[in-house]
């Protein structure tokens, strides 16, 4: 039996609402599969323990025998992209869309593109629509013990959704009890008495009540009932044009595009019970929403209301996007690490926070645009997110960040006009050593008391500065330069 997949339907855009005013700026893409997911029409009580029927959980169903299960040593060599016809692509988004229609991937090409796109990670490959918050560079950033793939989404998708209704089965892993407090994770003060601790019990909590569940059946959720391929296309139409003497990234929107029709081509393997909706799993589904809705603010909820009034049928894409924010939310409280990283994930408040605190800061908002140069402003931004970092022992990519930071802008239609010379990292470190860098608001502010002054600073820092971490600033700024030098990338 091949996923029925009824909801075609979902939501580009957002919702907004504002001094009792509605405003609307959504639409629906309808897919099927002679399409290839433009616009093309307008088109979503907590459960106690024994409403959730033992013999709810899913039967273990085999997916269907087809070209996505071949064998690896039937794969064709060679690159992948060509043994899909990759030459054959039009760079016209006219012809583009028109090609799709009827494009079929061979069995060679599904071969070929799976252990590539098993290896990518969503959240930081394919950012669209994945609750990223920053355009999926936080995934860059920061090194997780156990990071998200699609090899990993799609490895147990039965099991995840088994555990994941097991859980919800119990108060403890809905987290219905006074252990759960609001904001308890965030801090502000420099002490180690004042940091997060995670005790025994939360950690038996993230085994117990299976977080990792949650992260992967969310996904699995997202990648299968949510996304189309056709929607690559969307997003990047105007870049056909735009790019057009730049064909390596006309290229690079196909590849894309390949990646994410392998992924819809792999869950229609998967049977239709998978999919946790109001049909199957009225109990769960409901739970879910319910959660999804409490944590709306009164404001929002009254918008959702009013979109589901005006066009009923959006109640159904709007319900599919309150289950994934809900799965994740709860698999970031129970303390998984992808999860937090989730726009979703930081609406929680148990565990994220120790991401939340720097990714929602000033200082990592300015870092992960890619439209700037670098520059001593860049590299004072770098230091807060670095020392921030460090300060509760999470990993992350020095190869990642410095490259980020010191590359020059690659796309010529970003770079702002009035740039006469493109800089390079030589030149923003030895600007930040010579001029002892301070943002130009707080030298404005200036003259200050030290405690308006932290005040001001708080914006882009998550903590009070101390000698010691001004000392560690210089020890950064000096790897940097460092790294930056082994990568090429220092003149």
């Amino acid at each position: 039996m091949r996923l029925n997949r009824k909801h075609t339907n979902f939501i580009i855009g957002s919702v907004c609402c504002s001094a009792g005013m509605l405003g609307v700026v959504s639409f629906v893409l309808v897919n099927n599969r002679d399409s290839v997911g433009l616009p093309t029409a307008m088109e979503g009580s907590m459960l106690s323990e024994e409403e959730v029927a033992s013999e709810q959980m899913v039967k273990d169903i085999p997916s269907n025998e087809t070209a996505l299960a071949l064998a690896a040593s039937t794969q064709p060599s060679g690159d992948i992209w060509e043994v899909c016809g990759f030459s054959e692509f039009p760079s016209d988004i006219a012809e583009a869309l028109e090609y799709v229609r009827d494009l079929t991937l061979t069995e060679d090409c599904i071969a070929a593109l799976e252990d590539h796109v098993l290896s990518i990670n969503p959240y930081k490959s394919h950012p669209w629509n994945w609750s990223t918050l920053s355009n999926g560079y936080e995934f860059h950033l920061i090194v997780l013990e156990d990071p998200l793939t699609y090899d990993r989404i799609f490895n147990d998708p039965i099991g995840d959704l088994n555990k994941v209704i097991d859980a919800l089965s119990r108060p403890e892993c809905r987290l219905e009890t006074s252990r759960d407090t609001t904001n308890s994770i965030f801090y502000t003060r420099n002490s180690v008495e004042s940091r997060p601790q995670i005790d025994r019990d939360d950690e038996q909590l993230k085994d117990s009540c299976y977080a990792e569940a949650f992260t992967n059946y969310a996904s699995f959720f997202n990648a299968c009932y949510q996304q189309r391929a056709g929607y690559v296309l969307h997003i990047h139409r105007d870049d056909f044009t735009r790019y057009r003497s730049q064909p390596e990234l006309v290229d690079h929107i196909w590849q894309t595009y390949l990646e994410a029709r392998w992924v819809e081509e792999k869950c229609e393997t998967f049977d239709a019970i998978l999919e946790l909706n109001a049909q199957i799993y009225p109990e769960q589904f409901q739970l879910l929403v319910d959660s999804y809705e409490q944590r709306l603010s009164p404001e929002a909820r009254r918008g959702e209301e009013q979109i589901r009034n005006m066009k009923p049928e959006l109640g159904r894409v709007l319900d599919e996007d309150a289950i994934y924010s809900s799965l994740l939310s709860l698999g970031a409280r129970l303390g998984d690490e992808v999860a937090s990283l989730t726009s979703k994930g930081q609406n929680a408040t148990r565990y994220s926070g120790i991401f939340g605190k720097v990714l929602k800061t000033t200082s990592w908002r300015e870092l992960s645009r890619q439209d700037k140069e670098p520059s001593a402003e860049r590299l004072w931004h770098t230091l807060n997110v670095v020392v921030a970092l460090e300060r509760d022992d999470i990993k992350f990519d020095w190869n990642w960040l410095v490259r980020h930071v010191c590359s020059p802008v690659s796309k010529p239609s970003i770079i702002s006009e009035d740039s006469k010379t493109l800089s390079n990292c030589r030149s923003a470190i030895n600007d930040f050593r010579t001029s002892g860098y301070v943002p130009p608001k707080l030298i404005e502010d200036r003259p200050l008391s030290a405690k308006a002054f932290r005040k001001s600073i708080s914006k882009y820092l998550p903590y009070i500065t101390t000698q010691d971490e001004s000392m560690r600033r210089t020890q950064i700024l000096d790897k940097i330069e460092q790294v930056a030098i082994e990568l090429e990338i220092y003149d």
